[in-house]
């Protein structure tokens, strides 16, 4: 387009750039293309909803209003302590207690609360959150957050939406919405947040704080909970069925309101405020233990790893199993799936059972950290095939300086064996004068401690050797009882204990105590002394 052709002999010709031709031409393509039928914009289901915000010195609390998938009843969700409204890809918890969603939306209905429009783009199946947002020459226009998924309330209220999950959307409809914008927000939702949020308010009832205790009844071969007030048992759930107690432990999480009995809500958390029994089994002159923290991946995940990690689905299979050895997992990187950006790079070698071990499909599987943590949590495990129970040692040497996030400090057997790999590692690193000069800047203000009693218990049931320190303090007449120290106690006796390992971990225990450097020598000394007086081993590097 804009050249001309211009015959310079018989054989040649030459082309000349002539601005009459290109207009020429540009009539005759607009000729062209107006004639053609223009493609239509692509149109989609749009559902408009808000979301309403302040922020606090913890974090942005924030309501988030939007009409239900396929309908245009509005629901509500509140997220608490956000790092910003603007939604991150991953899982967000959100507030199912009615007292504090009656605080919150009491609060919510002052004129101090922010509101940003939202939009849900319904796109094939999936909902696609938009949010509004300033440019840079201060006009509004519309960020695509991601696929937007969300646990429903309870049903027939509006409230509260259970959980809510932002991700990345599918390559297909990153496609389809390439230029796309939300059509400007109609309509006024403020009619609808106000009833929504005077519904919350209005509420009215008694909640009571309890935990749960799970164990066996041996006889009547059933599980039982018992719901507890303190020491007091309030309420019991029995039952032989394994899904049946994991759905029962998991009643807030899963419904999205806590256990109601008349007006009385009881409210529990399903990840910290169950204990699980070790039961006792009389199998003629033996006994055996039965450690139901195998049933703690589900309880605190609905489906974890369902195809390596099978439970029995009755009590009575589950006494059927017998009592074996210890299984070892050595938890790896795999750098491969690391370097392609995969989320879950772990993987576990199962040592101590036969090839032929259901236990042994772990080794298919790929982790995260969280996912071995919460494999970690189980004192047993039980292998389907042989119909064996085992108990669980965990070899986190692979794992050297491996970043370790927040919260895994809740799963003690995984954290406590992956800090005491990482304090070795420092221990040889750090010269001693750094050390103290650390520890000191650490103490904080309190009673000055000095040490009363150590004891070293070796718990044949839990297969575990604790160190426990009584510490007093002569200023205000009191006296503190704390574990310092926990490992395995098999491992402990046929292999010993690191020094720079123990010293390091008892240090840590005690950081946030007044202690004098020459009280902390004595106290480092006399659990050393006191534990090769149990004839194991203190190994010095």
């Amino acid at each position: 387009m804009g050249f001309k052709k211009r015959e310079v002999s018989e054989y040649e010709t030459i082309s000349k750039y002539d601005f009459q031709a290109i207009y020429s031409n540009l009539r005759r393509r607009a000729n062209r293309m107006n004639a053609i039928p223009q493609p239509r914009k692509r149109q989609f289901i749009q559902r408009v909803g808000e979301l309403s915000w302040h922020e606090t010195e913890d974090g942005t609390t924030a309501w988030m209003l939007f009409p239900k998938k396929g309908g245009t009843k509005v629901i509500g969700a509140l997220l608490d302590d956000l790092r910003s409204i603007y939604f991150r890809h991953g899982w967000y918890k959100t507030v199912i207690d009615p007292e504090q969603l009656s605080e919150e939306a009491e609060a919510a209905q002052s004129e101090n609360w922010d509101r940003t429009p939202i939009v849900i783009v319904q796109v094939d199946v999936h909902d696609i959150l938009y949010m509004e947002t300033e440019s840079e020459n201060d006009d509004t226009e519309w960020s695509l957050m991601g696929v937007l998924e969300y646990g429903s309330p309870p049903k027939g209220n509006d409230f509260p939406v259970r959980w809510v999950r932002v991700s990345d959307p599918p390559p297909e409809v990153s496609v389809m919405l390439q230029g796309f914008q939300p059509s400007p927000v109609v309509g006024n939702i403020d009619s609808v947040r106000i009833d929504l949020l005077s519904k919350a308010t209005s509420w009215s009832g008694n909640i009571r704080e309890v935990t749960c205790h799970l164990t066996i009844d041996t006889e009547k071969e059933k599980y039982v909970v018992d719901i507890k007030e303190r020491t007091k048992t309030i309420a019991r759930k029995e039952t032989e069925y394994t899904d049946e107690i994991v759905r029962f432990l998991r009643e807030s999480l899963r419904t999205g309101e806590y256990l109601r009995i008349k007006d009385t809500y009881l409210k529990w958390d399903h990840a910290s405020d169950v204990e699980y029994d070790e039961v006792e089994l009389v199998m003629g002159q033996e006994k055996e233990w039965v450690h139901l923290s195998i049933l703690k991946p589900l309880v605190h995940r609905y489906s974890f790893y369902p195809d390596s990690l099978q439970i029995p689905p009755t009590v009575s299979d589950l006494l059927k199993t017998t009592q074996s050895g210890d299984v070892l997992l050595k938890i790896d990187i795999d750098e491969r799936l690391k370097n392609a950006g995969s989320k879950k790079y772990l993987r576990a070698q199962v040592k101590g059972v036969e090839d032929t071990s259901s236990l042994k499909n772990l080794e298919q599987e790929r982790f995260g950290i969280f996912d071995v943590a919460l494999l970690a949590e189980c004192r047993q495990i039980v292998d389907l095939v042989s119909l064996k129970r085992y108990g669980v040692e965990v070899d986190v040497t692979g794992l050297a300086g491996l970043w370790i996030p927040p919260g895994i400090e809740e799963y003690s057997q995984f954290y406590d064996a992956i800090t005491a790999e990482h304090e070795s590692e420092d221990e040889t690193e750090l010269d001693e004068e750094e050390n103290e000069d650390t520890f000191e800047e650490i103490v904080k203000a309190g009673p000055q401690l000095e040490l009363a009693r150590v004891d070293v218990e070796i718990s044949s049931q839990r297969r575990k050797l604790d160190v426990v320190l009584q510490l007093f303090s002569v200023e205000e007449d009191f006296t503190e009882e704390l574990v310092v120290f926990s490992t395995s106690s098999e491992i402990a006796k046929s292999q010993g204990i690191a020094d720079t390992v123990l010293k390091s971990k008892i240090r840590s225990s005690l950081r946030a105590k007044r202690i004098t450097e020459d009280e902390m020598d004595n106290i480092l000394s006399r659990v050393c002394d006191r534990v090769e007086e149990l004839g194991i081993p203190i190994l010095e590097y």
